[in-house]
């Protein structure tokens, strides 16, 4: 528990006695202006050039214009919270209001009394430890919030992904198609639909199992994800083994070229499928909407 003492050369040995009787060793001694100005930062940095404190002491009673120190020490990023107890012994109004408006918490009146000194110099520090317990929590609460608001984006975003295929699921199908939908009546622009079945696909599985039945819809996923460059199209898993394109600002022929350059994809992955009535590997039936 740093305390910054600025006090005349004359009274801090006093001061320092009461102060280490109480239980405050960690003292740091300023005894004029220019002590002041090393110890805080007066060039608007932010740069502290001694150790930080939890309270200051600041006499005011051999230099008027010292009150203006406390202004200085408020100021200072590094003791703008720090609360700071004014000694003097002018017990002038003016001196009262200067000192509270220039962000003084307490004031003591001189000569110090040791039980009054150790006393508000407890009830500072009490305050000052209070605070930052409180700041330090509500910065938990909002680390924790934030942790919390990044969880909630990951989830949102894995509602909308297929856990097999990896490609967005029906609900971000009909997110999509519908956002889509009311941009292309809105814009008067195009929009087209290639809906995407494997052909065969229950003989698929009960021929090679369903564990080679979920690799091979990964597979036909990264074709037809291969093919849809675009940013604006979508591909996502539609059912079991149907999946469907949307693609916005895209024409019949279009969607016609997508359609043949998917089914040219999925022909060269050569995915063997011996139990198909049309071919020895896996093919697709496909169907466009514009």
């Amino acid at each position: 528990m740093g305390i910054l003492v600025c006090i005349s050369q004359l009274e801090a040995k006093e001061v320092e006695t009461i102060l280490h009787n109480g239980g405050y060793s960690d003292l740091t001694f300023c005894f004029e202006a220019d002590d002041i100005s090393k110890a805080l930062d007066l060039d608007g940095k932010g740069t502290l050039k001694s150790p930080s404190a939890d309270l200051v002491l600041l006499d005011i009673s051999s230099d008027r214009e010292s009150i203006k120190q406390c202004k200085t020490i408020k100021e200072s990023m590094s003791y703008h919270e720090v609360p700071v107890i004014i000694l003097s012994e002018n017990t002038s109004q003016e001196t009262f209001q200067m000192a509270f408006a220039y962000g003084a918490s307490d004031f003591i009146l001189k000569p110090i009394r040791n039980f009054e000194l150790l006393t508000r110099v407890r009830s500072a520090l009490k305050m000052k430890h209070e605070i930052d317990r409180r700041k330090s929590r509500e910065r938990e609460l909002l680390e924790a919030t934030r942790q919390l608001s990044d969880l909630n984006t990951v989830l949102n975003r894995l509602s909308l992904i297929d856990s097999l295929t990896g490609v967005p699921n029906r609900r971000c199908f009909d997110q999509s198609l519908d956002q889509e939908l009311r941009l292309s009546v809105r814009n008067a622009s195009c929009l087209s639909l290639i809906l995407i079945d494997i052909d065969y696909f229950k003989l698929y599985n009960y021929t090679y199992g369903h564990q080679a039945g979920d690799e091979c819809l990964k597979s036909i996923a990264q074709c037809i994800s291969s093919c849809l460059r675009r940013p604006s199209n979508l591909i996502a898993r539609y059912g079991g083994e149907e999946f469907a394109a949307v693609l916005p600002d895209t024409d019949q022929a279009g969607a016609e070229f997508i359609s043949k350059k998917l089914a040219n994809a999925i022909e060269e992955a050569n995915i063997a499928h011996d139990s198909s009535k049309i071919s020895k590997f896996v093919t697709v039936s496909q169907g466009i909407a514009r």
